[in-house]
């Protein structure tokens, strides 16, 4: 019972890690895409 009970534990935190990188590869594209279009709107200005 308390092996099942670990395994569980251990596959929730697992699956909590692999959701949290996912988050934070998403900010990170997030502020590339925001650095990336407001760059282009200035150059754009610029021209």
């Amino acid at each position: 019972m308390n092996e099942k009970y670990f395994e569980l534990k251990e596959k929730q935190s697992n699956e909590r890690k692999l959701e949290d990188h996912v988050n934070v590869l998403m900010r990170r594209f997030d502020y590339l895409f925001t650095y990336l279009s407001s760059f282009f709107f200035f150059s754009f200005l610029l021209l």
